[in-house]
């Protein structure tokens, strides 16, 4: 899951960008939330919960860059900054956003660009490990050693590369929310990790172990579609 947030004063500009990304985030086939604000102490209040934000130089006769280089502020997440005023670039480097737009000259290309560097950051500043209840014993699990995760009853069991697999004490959802955008509920009782998926077939992904996973029937397509697309990232 992917937490973005938009700081933007202009509702309008807020809006279509609301939108622009939905429909980008669908196209990449990553799970997200959007946030909509338009203040500067709503970002500071919300900092840890966001992964990707895309935020207005000015908001109001707020600066927001000074706001955050002059008052120190940790960046913890991706970040894009929106201006319509080019003379700004200057003052944009003092924070080394990860992706700057024009809103004067913003199109689907430039905010595709920025969208898949936020994501390609995000998979690799993650933190790839967790912590389960395993055997009554908190044990850290390393997520890029998963292969596919099965829900069983009110736990989940996790299934590795070297063909080991444990039960760890925690609800399928609970432990799916935990894992990054390689992961995919695929159906009601499995998710798997797509750097372990080799291909597919009518229903199945077929996994580098060989093991196959049954996939929705219903979200068939849509799933499918959203395994290409993160290959594409």
């Amino acid at each position: 899951m992917i937490n973005i947030f938009i700081c933007d004063d202009d509702n309008i500009f807020r809006q279509k960008l609301n939108n622009d990304l939905k429909e980008k985030c669908e196209e990449f086939g990553v799970d997200y939330t959007i946030t909509l604000t338009s203040t500067i102490d709503e970002i500071k209040k919300n900092s840890k919960k966001i992964d990707i934000l895309f935020l207005d130089v000015l908001l109001g006769d707020i600066n927001t860059i000074n706001e955050f280089a002059e008052k120190d502020i940790a960046i913890t997440f991706e970040l894009v900054i929106l201006t319509s005023y080019p003379g700004e670039i200057y003052n944009i480097s003092k924070i080394s956003p990860t992706y700057y737009l024009d809103k004067t000259r913003s199109d689907a290309e430039a905010l595709s660009k920025a969208l898949k560097k936020c994501i390609q950051n995000l998979g690799i500043r993650r933190k790839r490990k967790i912590i389960i209840e395993h055997n009554k014993i908190n044990e850290t699990i390393d997520l890029s050693d998963v292969t596919h995760i099965e829900a069983q009853n009110k736990s989940s069991v996790l299934y590795f590369k070297d063909g080991k697999s444990i039960e760890a004490a925690m609800k399928f959802s609970d432990l799916i929310s935990k894992c990054g955008i390689n992961f995919q509920q695929c159906s009601r009782s499995f998710a798997v990790n797509f750097d372990y998926v080799l291909g597919f077939k009518w229903h199945k992904y077929i996994l580098s172990s060989g093991e196959q996973i049954t996939i929705s029937r219903s979200n068939y397509k849509s799933l499918t579609d959203k395994y290409k697309n993160y290959l594409e990232i």
